[in-house]
């Protein structure tokens, strides 16, 4: 991990107190306190894990900090990664939603027109709803598409739910 490799770049026999390895310390499992430089390496992955999660996730409870200029270097990098990163996600999901929102509306507009059509045309209620659930269903695929198909439109008009009178 980038944030342990910050601390473990200093040189061993005089900056290594200043690092966060040093600064930061963890209670054992006989209830002592020990520096993350006394532990091993898994207790210090997972300490830099914990670390780059709440600054990358932009929670950041301040329990750990950077000091030395390397670790500032690191956070800064990091922080801009995390908002890319976070504004990418919000991204993607209002694009989802609005997608959503688009094909309900483009379905809503079709059966409206439909309800025009139908009072218009006078069809009977069984008729209607047959087509009704055809277009619903033609409507979804068509969005997903998004493509006109003149063999579809022609199966749609000169199908058994469209009414004989109005074709001729």
């Amino acid at each position: 991990c980038g944030w342990y490799l910050t601390a473990a770049l200093h040189d061993v026999n005089d900056d290594t107190k200043i690092t966060w390895v040093n600064r930061r310390s963890v209670m054992t499992s006989d209830s002592e306190a020990k520096t993350l430089l006394n532990q091993g390496p898994f207790e210090q992955w997972l300490v830099s894990m914990y670390f780059v999660l709440t600054v990358f996730t932009t929670v950041g409870f301040g329990d750990m900090s950077a000091n030395t200029e390397a670790e500032i270097i690191f956070v800064v990098v990091i922080m801009f990664v995390g908002a890319v990163v976070h504004s990418i996600i919000i991204s993607e999901v209002i694009q989802v939603v609005t997608s959503t929102d688009r094909n309900d509306e483009f379905k809503q507009q079709q059966m409206q027109l439909l309800d025009a059509f139908a009072h218009h045309a006078d069809l009977e209620p069984q008729l209607f709803q047959s087509i009704r659930a055809d277009l619903k269903e033609r409507s979804r695929q068509w969005r997903a598409n998004q493509t006109f198909n003149k063999e579809e439109m022609k199966g749609l008009l000169l199908s058994k739910y469209m009414p004989r009178q109005i074709i001729a």
